[in-house]
């Protein structure tokens, strides 16, 4: 009996369990009159798996909602409204994989699911109040009617989708989870909570801020009176009244005010307060540093210099301060607006950061700075130069704090000057470099020539001399009238081998109103080549009759491109590429080819008088009769040399007659450049002889033979010709001759060669009479 009774009570005890798990009521439910179970046929909306805007048979459902947070945290709610529907209107069964969440639309059930989400967050009350404030509100959007994706029409009542309304809290949807076949979770990602430092140093408040999200929002940023939040009548925004409107996960900027401006709204203890878009909001409390009263800068004088550099001076009235505190890490900013008149008129506007401040600036400290150079123009006269300037300019956003505001009032000062042009015209006149070859490591001395031809002296002018457009040396000179002047000595080291453009340019930042800039610039070229050691071997190790050796490289050209604004030229630097090449062929001729003829004596039979056994020896080898002979005989040598280069055919053209060409010519192998080599049949070398330049002018192609010398024949004839002979003990096989050919070129000196084969075929004792007699 107490067996039955304890089983009785067990199934009561689960029987409740049961009951009140299956009881959990809906979200919406104080909202309608549904609970879980119940179904329609009048669920209007956008359906996500449908992809279509439909009206459904549905079926609510509940399912576990899980919002995972950046800490890892997560929170859970087991009454998440699910719609179920069915993916056809007849269709027998609801399809739980169409289902999605529904929160009624209203601020009271959007208050309800923010309370859930954020229950376990720790949030300061004002600003936990003021996120689910904003959230709320969202139910009465009017971006939530009939055609919005999120609104939806159930029995008459409205509702949001969960998934779609959580994105104003900066949560996004990730995924469905099935658990099994009778439970699911909906699970969410909520971003990062807005993070903003803020600090007040140089007289700027300086913040930067990174705001977090997954949809379209507006960040603001403003600044309230300490203690204010969230109320925002009175604030100040720090981002000049606009929104930053972003789509981007993670925005990050930043952001720099006068804080003096904000001190006169708001006094100095304030709240600096990003708002995300969402209604998070991270905020930091600040005091603004009391300023020095009075602190005020004051312009003293303005002088434009001989060489026209306009100088801005003034000084410091108030208290001491540290500089970090009021004054920006840039400097201060000073400005001067000028208008020139005379023979040429124009406009310009000079300002630049003054970053000379000391750490601590004292009262009645003096300053002056170069604003830089009025530009007058070229064409000589009386010009009328006014000066409009400012020291700490104050409509500069990085001004210096000065106190009180009226402080700014007395920034300005105003100055006019009158300046006589007469012609001057800078030129240079030469640049030297010695020697103008050199090994690579070594040095050349570069010197140049200038001169100011005009009536008055020109005092300091910039000279720069440099080698391929890198500056090598800079010097400021006093140019008297119509001297020249000389510049330099400077050591150059050749590093790198091949030409090099070196360049002198008189007033190169164009300072001094020259008449013709263009002849400011001379240019000369330095080579440097790599030692070979006595000559390379490379490359002529084969048979081959001909060679060739290619060179490119590349120049820089400096060159008035554009005359600007009063007549101020505009230099450039072009880099041009060139190209040449060396080509070497050569022919050996014995003369055997030539056939003898007993019956017909002739002249040439003398030289070819082997030919009645060779030609048909080089025919039955595969050899060319001419490249054959008797030991003891001479030998022809002719060779073709054709040198070709497209040096300074393509020099920029520019204004004021740059740019200006470097010089110096290429004109291929010169007297002593092409050499004959010879060896004996077992390779050995014999002997070298310089060819001699035959036909062919100074470029292009040219002929190279043997010099003439002096020849006795067995039969004690003698001949002059240009020749060389073979040894009369050699035995048959090959000999080579090799032919070297070099010529100064960009990078040192181009080499050519070629290789060729004498076939020794019998001896020169073999053509006696005796032997001749034979029939052939």
């Amino acid at each position: 009996m107490k067996r039955l009774l304890l089983i009785v009570l067990t199934v009561m005890i689960l029987g409740s369990s049961l009951a009140s798990a299956a009881g959990t009521e809906p979200m919406l439910k104080k909202y309608s009159d549904l609970s879980y179970g119940d179904t329609g046929n009048d669920l209007y909306g956008f359906i996500p798996a449908l992809n279509s805007t439909v009206v459904r048979p549905w079926e609510l459902t509940s399912w576990t909602g899980i919002f995972t947070f950046p800490d890892g945290k997560s929170t859970k709610f087991s009454n998440y409204d699910v719609f179920n529907v069915k993916r056809n209107v007849d269709d027998p069964n609801f399809d739980k994989e169409n289902g999605f969440g529904l929160v009624y639309k209203s601020q009271s059930a959007l208050g309800d699911l923010f309370d859930v989400i954020m229950k376990d967050q720790t949030v300061g009350t004002k600003q936990r109040a003021y996120f689910r404030s904003t959230f709320i509100q969202s139910a009465d959007d009017p971006v939530f009617s009939d055609g919005n994706e999120f609104y939806y029409s159930v029995s008459r009542r409205w509702f949001l989708r969960t998934s779609g309304i959580v994105q104003r809290m900066g949560i996004q949807f990730t995924k469905t989870n099935k658990v099994s076949n009778s439970e699911r979770q909906a699970l969410y990602k909520v971003t990062k909570w807005p993070m903003l430092k803020a600090t007040a140093t140089g007289g700027k408040l300086k913040v930067d801020y990174t705001g977090y999200g997954v949809s379209e929002r507006d960040i603001r940023i403003v600044a309230t009176k300490k203690g204010a939040f969230p109320d925002f009548k009175n604030v100040v925004s720090l981002t000049g009244g606009k929104l930053v409107h972003t789509s981007a996960a993670a925005k990050t900027g930043s952001l720099s005010v006068n804080y003096e401006e904000l001190a006169t709204v708001l006094g100095r203890d304030i709240d600096v307060v990003i708002d995300d878009g969402y209604g998070r909001t991270d905020i930091q409390t600040l005091h603004l540093p009391d300023p020095p009263k009075p602190m005020d800068y004051i312009p003293t004088k303005l002088t434009l210099t001989d060489g026209h550099q306009l100088w801005l001076k003034w000084k410091y009235v108030g208290e001491d301060f540290k500089a970090g505190d009021y004054i920006d890490g840039r400097g201060i900013p000073n400005i001067a607006k000028v208008t020139v008149q005379g023979p040429e008129t124009g406009k310009q506007t000079l300002q630049k950061m003054f970053s000379g401040v000391p750490k601590i600036v004292k009262n009645g400290q003096e300053f002056s700075q170069a604003l830089g150079a009025v530009q007058l123009g070229r064409t000589p006269g009386t010009y009328k130069i006014s000066v409009d300037a400012f020291v700490n300019n104050p409509s500069h956003k990085d001004r210096a704090v000065e106190a009180p505001n009226e402080a700014y009032r007395n920034n300005e000062i105003k100055a006019d000057f009158t300046i006589k042009l007469v012609p001057v015209d800078l030129i240079a006149q030469s640049i030297t470099a010695t020697p103008s070859r050199v090994e690579k490591g070594n040095t050349s001395v570069i010197t140049a020539k200038v001169k100011n031809v005009s009536i008055e002296d020109q005092k300091q002018v910039m000279i720069r001399i440099t080698a391929d457009d890198k500056m090598i040396y800079e010097i400021r000179k006093d140019m008297p009238a119509n001297k020249p002047i000389s510049v330099g000595p400077v050591n150059w080291t050749g590093r790198q081998i091949g030409l090099h453009n070196m360049t002198v340019q008189v007033d190169p930042v164009n300072e001094v109103p020259d008449t013709n800039p263009g002849n400011n610039i001379a240019s000369t070229g330095c080579t440097v080549y790599q030692n070979s050691g006595g000559g390379s071997t490379s490359g002529c190790s084969t048979a081959s009759k001909t060679s060739t050796a290619k060179s490119s490289w590349t120049i820089p050209y400096r060159y008035i491109y554009e005359i600007a604004e009063v007549n101020r030229p505009l230099w450039t630097t072009a880099w041009v590429n060139y190209s040449e090449h060396l080509n070497v062929s050569t022919q050996i001729n014995t003369k055997q080819g030539i056939a003898t003829d007993q019956t017909h004596p002739k002249e040439s039979d003398r030289e070819s008088r082997g030919s009645w056994a060779i030609i048909p020896y080089a025919k039955q080898n595969g050899l060319n009769a001419n490249e054959v002979t008797r030991a003891g005989y001479g030998y022809e040598l002719k060779v073709t040399t054709n040198y070709q280069t497209d040096w300074e055919t393509k020099v920029p053209r520019g204004f004021n007659e740059t740019a200006r060409p470097i010089g110096g010519t290429y004109i291929g192998p010169t007297p002593g450049e092409a050499i004959a080599k010879f060896y004996d049949r077992n390779g050995n070398f014999i002997n070298s002889i310089k060819l001699e330049r035959t036909s062919g002018g100074n470029t292009g192609t040219a002929v190279w033979e043997l010099p003439k010398r002096e020849g006795t024949f067995l039969n004690g004839t003698k001949v002059l010709e240009r020749k060389v002979y073979t040894d009369k003990d050699w035995s048959d096989g090959d000999v080579l001759v090799k032919v070297y050919v070099t010529a100064e070129g960009s990078k040192g000196r181009l080499e050519a060669c070629t290789t060729n084969k004498l076939r020794i075929f019998g001896s020169m004792f073999d053509d006696t009479q005796n032997v001749r007699s034979r029939n052939f």
